[in-house]
C-alpha cells in the first residue's frame, strides 16, 4: 500500500445512473445502482471559496473527495458515505496530471436517503 492509499481512511459506495425502457409499454425507469462498494476514499468538508480557487472555477461545493487515480468515478455519479448521498459536481486533475490521485468536488444531495 502506498503512503497516499493509507490516507484514504474512509469507505464509500459509488452509484451510477441507469435508464431502462420496458419494450412492451415504452415506460422508462430511472435508477441509481451501486457500481462499487467499500471503495477507499477520503471525504473532507470544503468552503465554497476554496472550491472556487481550485483551478479558477466558479463552483460552490461543500465537500471534496479523494480517490486513487484509476478508480472508476464519473461526473454525475453519486457517492454514499456515512449514510449521506453526495453528488459529484466536478472532477479535478490530481497531482502529476491525474496519475497519482483523483479529486472530486461534492455537494450533499438534500432530501434523500442514502439508497
Amino acid at each position: 500500500m502506498s503512503m497516499y492509499e493509507s490516507l484514504l481512511k474512509h469507505k464509500c459506495d459509488i452509484l451510477r445512473h441507469t435508464s431502462t425502457q420496458n419494450p412492451l409499454t415504452g415506460e422508462v425507469t430511472e435508477s441509481w445502482n451501486p457500481i462499487i462498494t467499500d471503495l477507499p476514499c477520503l471525504i473532507q468538508p470544503l468552503t465554497g471559496k476554496q472550491a472556487i480557487e481550485a483551478q479558477g472555477l466558479e463552483l460552490v461545493s461543500t465537500y471534496k473527495g479523494f480517490f486513487k487515480y484509476n478508480d472508476d468515478i464519473q461526473l454525475r455519479d453519486k457517492i454514499v458515505f456515512e449514510s449521506r448521498t453526495y453528488l459529484i459536481t466536478y472532477i479535478l486533475k490530481g497531482w502529476e496530471g491525474g496519475s497519482h490521485h483523483k479529486e472530486v468536488l461534492l455537494d450533499i444531495e438534500r432530501g434523500t436517503d442514502a439508497l
